[in-house]
């Protein structure tokens, strides 16, 4: 059965739009789904696009630094409000290990142990010690 909105909650979700919000911290704060979200900005002439969240150099430089003081990426995300991918980015172009996050984040786009020790030159040992100890799973293929 498809639910029904009152239109109390359109003209919620239209503000905090204007507000600012992300259609996903739309979608999170007011239980309606994303894409029902989309089609009310789309008729109110907002686009998802221009609400994409813009993230300050302050919060950058914290995420960069809880994962320097050793929390995991994934902890850190929540922290911040983001997904892994973007902490990872921030990592890598603040210096955080590059050697590490760039095996990391291989590791994260799927990659096996050894794709990631041709294309990086670090010992599969190493990769999976880095990646132990950041808690990314590898994934893993038999033949």
């Amino acid at each position: 059965m498809k639910r029904t909105y009152v239109p109390k909650e359109r003209y919620n979700v239209i503000s905090l739009a204007w507000a600012g919000k992300t259609g996903t911290e739309i979608a999170r704060e007011t239980k309606i789904p994303l894409s029902t979200i989309r089609d009310w900005c789309e008729a109110a002439g907002l686009s998802l696009v221009n609400m994409k969240r813009i993230y300050s150099v302050e919060e950058k430089q914290r995420a960069v630094e809880l994962v320097k003081a050793g929390k995991s990426v994934t902890e850190v995300a929540g922290i911040i409000g983001t997904n892994e991918r973007i902490i990872f980015t921030w990592c890598y172009l603040n210096s955080v290990p590059k050697e590490r996050y760039k095996v990391i984040f291989l590791a994260w786009a799927g990659k096996t142990a050894t794709e990631i020790a041709i294309e990086t030159k670090y010992s599969a040992t190493t990769i999976l010690r880095w990646c132990e100890e950041a808690r990314m799973p590898l994934v893993k293929r038999y033949r």
